[in-house]
């Protein structure tokens, strides 16, 4: 059963100030084939190094303690982040909008291929994930959802696209249900960082992001590319991946840091400030629209 109410929530982006529909819901049933952990089925592309799934977790550990920390570099380059916030974020918005930067994310990755694994975190209406897997025919395109009414709507749109696989859940730091508003019409205003969203009906299942890019199989093959487009989750996931070696698995990482200004996303600026500095060890960015949207390359991938 489906209420649908009109609210006009606070703005959280400079673009961002329509009226939108807030749904709240009487769930009937779950999807138990795509709602949790126990759904995720490993993968053997054709770049894999081995078949044998249970070798894969022994070549990810956690990073080093004594390269927890920011050197004395990385550190004078963390606080001029934080100093300079209100200027990039701000120089970062007009760049992206007056270059007309939208279809960028989309067209930038003439290098993935038919044997290319993407992953998408935050599938929202599909337009992007139809867009690429049309322009690059990947192997594998996984799509992570979380919100139940949109993942419905994912499931008809890819329904006879073999290459496409959708999981009902989104990627954080721990695991957790939580109960939600859903946000326009469609479900894509939809966010657990939003103080409009909280305290609805509608549950959202959340996955430790290591514990799934494991369960898939990530340590055995290389995955071409990373997309969060989460409404906030963005610096979970990174902070997660970058726990760890698993880092070194992702050839490219493409994410929108916009939403690091929803209201419940804790000490945004810090965090993405150092995300930047760990980020650099291993990979470098391609184009950055700060507090927007950036695409980074590991270090060793000449193009």
């Amino acid at each position: 059963m489906l209420i649908v109410l009109w609210s006009i929530p606070d703005k959280v982006k400079p673009d961002c100030d329509e009226p939108r529909i807030i749904v709240q819901c009487v769930e009937e049933s779950r999807d138990p084939d795509t709602s949790g952990p126990e759904s995720v089925q490993t993968i053997i592309p054709p770049n894999a190094r081995t078949s044998v799934p249970a070798l894969c977790h022994g070549r990810i550990y956690p990073i080093k303690s004594e390269n927890r920390h920011l050197s004395k570099v990385e550190q004078i380059h963390y606080e001029s982040c934080k100093k300079n916030y209100k200027d990039e974020i701000g120089e970062g918005w007009r760049e992206f909008k007056a270059g007309n930067q939208e279809d960028m994310p989309r067209q930038h990755h003439k290098y993935l291929t038919s044997e290319s694994v993407i992953i998408e975190v935050g599938g929202n209406k599909g337009d992007s994930a139809s867009a690429m897997v049309d322009l690059y025919r990947p192997y594998v395109y996984i799509i992570l959802e979380p919100v139940k009414l949109v993942f419905r709507k994912l499931k008809e749109r890819f329904n006879k696209t073999k290459n496409v696989v959708l999981y009902n859940f989104g990627l954080g730091a721990l695991n957790g249900i939580f109960y939600v508003n859903i946000e326009g019409q469609d479900g894509e205003f939809t966010s657990l960082y939003k103080r409009s969203s909280l305290k609805g009906t509608c549950s959202l299942k959340i996955v430790n992001a290591t514990s799934f890019f494991l369960l898939l199989g990530v340590g055995c093959f290389e995955v071409d590319l990373l997309v969060l487009n989460c409404e906030g989750c963005e610096l979970d996931v990174l902070e997660s991946v970058l726990s760890s070696n698993l880092i070194n698995y992702f050839r490219h990482i493409q994410f929108v840091i916009s939403h690091s200004t929803l209201e419940y996303v804790s000490d945004p600026v810090e965090r993405y400030c150092k995300i930047q500095q760990f980020l650099l060890r291993t990979h470098r960015p391609i184009y950055q629209f700060r507090y927007v949207t950036e695409t980074w390359r590991r270090k060793d991938i000449v193009k």
